[in-house]
């Protein structure tokens, strides 16, 4: 299985949402941003039909909205949200440039892809310092149980999110196979206006 990204590069989507639009609670909108890699499916992620000719599903983050219209002055569904977005564009960009087609058909590629996004998670904390993030996310105690995941297992993926600011420092340093920390910061700074955006118009649905 391809994982889209790194609950890191997540997290910093979310709060970047979680600022723009002033959310109360910004634990529970980091927290909502991990859940739908707490099940590894699919179906978490609100994968569409596929495309015959397209190896990954898009991502129909339109149903998770419909689905959850009535919700999002909860920022926990802010931040499933933004999540959704961030891996729609993810998908879209791997497919098209063969990079999908690249890492599920040679093993080293696919090892160096996961190394890749270890080394990130260092090289955007400290591009971005997110002082306060880490302690925020371990902050967060509270989440609903959905369908798509429960409190419990959002809670336990929480921690593994948590273990990704705890980086050696010789990860700050060392190379990037696959990638270039331009490409990845690029990619971060459109989800976050994408989420922004779309959040924004999701929010509105609930308080009509």
């Amino acid at each position: 299985m391809i994982f889209l990204g790194s609950g890191f590069m997540h997290l910093l989507v979310a709060d970047h949402v979680a600022q723009e639009m002033e959310m109360e609670d910004r634990s529970r909108t980091l927290l909502g941003s991990l859940a739908p890699d707490a099940r590894k499916s699919g179906w978490t992620h609100f994968k569409a039909t596929p495309h015959p000719l397209f190896l990954n599903n898009p991502i129909d983050y339109g149903r998770f909205i419909l689905k959850y219209r009535d919700r999002f002055n909860d920022p926990y569904f802010v931040g499933y949200l933004s999540h959704l977005i961030m891996d729609d564009i993810w998908t879209m960009k791997s497919e098209f440039s063969g990079f999908e087609r690249k890492v599920q058909t040679d093993a080293a590629a696919y090892a160096q892809y996961q190394d890749d996004l270890r080394l990130c998670n260092a090289k955007l904390d400290a591009y971005y310092r997110p002082a306060t993030l880490y302690a925020a996310l371990a902050a967060a105690c509270d989440a609903p149980d959905i369908d798509e995941a429960s409190a419990r297992e959002v809670l336990l993926y929480r921690e593994e999110a948590l273990a990704d600011f705890r980086y050696p420092a010789e990860h700050l340093t060392a190379p990037l196979h696959l990638f270039d920390l331009e490409e990845m910061l690029q990619y971060v700074e459109r989800s976050k206006s994408k989420a922004v955006d779309i959040c924004r118009v999701a929010r509105s649905l609930s308080e009509k």
